[in-house]
């Protein structure tokens, strides 16, 4: 842009002074061989310049990508995470309690396992209580949901819990 404006001046000067000798000697080829080294400089300065106009939409498009991708993520871990609460207070809760009962009969009052005390009845519903927390482990670990989020949930529903009683 600098030397555009050097040039105009360059131009304007002549205009008012008068040209030098050495001006009325250019000939046809030179004054095309100079708009031709002008055009070649306007072309690079206008190719750079729509390149850091890209650059900036391409950082800008990344940036929004980038969010709306966080976005979708934690959409999909709130709603993870609310079908998991809903089947925990929902019909997990029989299991639950079917599992605690199983558990406290097959053991004692120092937490070891009897096995003349075991028997099949609930056995199986808290097979599904572990796999039920096991299943919420592996999508914390793999990102699926995000651990204080599930925390904050699974907290909130044993407050309501211990609030009841």
């Amino acid at each position: 842009m600098a030397i555009i404006g050097g040039f105009l001046v360059f131009v304007l000067v002549i205009a008012i002074c008068g040209a030098p000798n050495w001006i009325t000697e250019i000939t046809a080829e030179q004054v095309s061989a100079f708009a031709a080294l002008l055009a070649a400089f306007v072309a690079i300065w206008t190719a750079r310049r729509q390149d850091r106009r890209a650059e900036a939409t391409l950082s800008t498009a990344l940036e929004t990508a980038k969010q709306q991708d966080e976005r979708s993520k934690l959409t999909f871990s709130v709603t993870l995470i609310q079908q998991y609460v809903d089947r925990y207070e929902g019909h997990m809760k029989s299991k639950r309690k079917n599992a605690a009962v199983y558990v406290r009969q097959a053991t004692d009052e120092t937490g070891k396992v009897r096995r003349e005390r075991i028997h099949n009845e609930g056995r199986d519903d808290l097979i599904d209580v572990l796999n039920f927390f096991d299943s919420l482990g592996t999508f914390v670990r793999t990102g699926a949901i995000e651990a204080h989020l599930l925390w904050q949930c699974v907290f909130s529903c044993g407050a309501k819990v211990l609030e009841r009683r």
